[in-house]
């Protein structure tokens, strides 16, 4: 699939060459990149080919495709000097090599939010593109018209430090950092899209919440109902989705994928009740998580969050 018009319209790009240098009048409104505010990561070499929306974001979260890490309080430049020698007896200085592009992150997101920062940690996986507190998305960008390319920065290593928990009045926090392996995918190669281009906001682009299914009920011989609750799996709060669907979940009966008739929620416990067909049989196992059946991730969406949760079992009792 080629890059649709609508995100082509969005790009500001610059294009620099030594055959015919552009880009360095001063008659426009220069375009700075503001405090790093969300990070996508997205497996290395996706290429983006929708407009930028949040709609087209939290398919590509849904899809598996990009781990979305928000509220990022400060940033890091963490980039070496460039690499030069002096030449003996004339003293020329010459750039022998590009240092990459490195920067450290902080986030104040909690110890759940830094475990998994922890099973994010490799070399050569992801490309990032970044949203600032203006919300203007920076990313790499290289061909022309329809063949252009759009994608995130080649990431080398991801790393996290070690977590900084509460000492006196230091707050607790969770620092990572990466390394852009190509130097001229940004100098070179940098394109944006502005807020005024897109709908995504820093306040509205999140990443996946990790949810817990429970059976609150062992299901009985003979019930048509499954009585369940969504908690949240960090501190095990209910959940209120607002109008789970049969749609929102997978329930299966002995390994068969067997759909609820309906779903009613009570409004005082938050448990949902969720009813099938046929009776239930002794001996039974049934399963339930989660699920979008457009999706094999299990991520739903509702409002404008998204959850992906465990796969609970229950066997059904005499």
């Amino acid at each position: 699939m080629a890059i649709s018009q609508g995100l082509l319209d969005q790009i500001y790009k610059i294009n620099c060459g030594q055959s015919g240098i552009k880009g360095t009048g001063t008659h426009n409104c220069p375009f700075n990149i503001k405090l790093i505010s969300t990070i996508i990561l997205l497996p290395q070499g996706t290429l983006l080919e929708e407009a930028f929306s949040l709609a087209y974001m939290q398919t590509l979260q849904q899809e598996g495709k990009a781990v979305v890490l928000s509220k990022v309080v400060a940033v890091e430049d963490l980039t070496a000097a460039d690499n030069q020698t002096t030449d003996a007896g004339t003293n020329i200085i010459t750039t022998t090599g590009k240092s990459p592009r490195t920067f450290a992150f902080t986030f104040r997101n909690g110890l759940y939010f830094d475990m998994a920062m922890a099973t994010l940690e490799s070399f050569g996986s992801y490309d990032v593109i970044y949203l600032d507190s203006a919300n203007s998305i920076i990313f790499n960008t290289s061909g022309e018209g329809l063949n252009t390319i759009v994608k995130g920065f080649t990431v080398g290593q991801f790393g996290k430090d070690a977590y900084k928990q509460v000492i006196g009045a230091d707050n607790a926090f969770t620092r990572i950092w990466l390394q852009e392996l190509y130097r001229d995918e940004f100098d070179m190669e940098a394109g944006w899209a502005v807020a005024s281009e897109h709908n995504i906001r820093n306040a509205s682009l999140d990443g996946v919440n990790d949810a817990k299914v429970v059976f609150e009920v062992i299901p009985g011989a003979t019930d048509t109902t499954v009585i369940f609750s969504v908690k949240t799996a960090a501190d095990k709060k209910s959940i209120d989705l607002g109008g789970l669907l049969p749609a929102d979940l997978q329930l299966t009966k002995d390994g068969v994928v067997v759909a609820f008739s309906t779903i009613t929620q009570d409004t005082t416990t938050l448990n949902y009740t969720g009813a099938v067909a046929s009776a239930l049989t002794a001996g039974q196992v049934l399963t339930l998580r989660l699920n979008n059946v457009a999706f094999t991730t299990g991520i739903i969406k509702k409002g404008n969050r998204l959850y992906k949760s465990n796969t609970t079992r229950v066997t059904v009792v005499a």
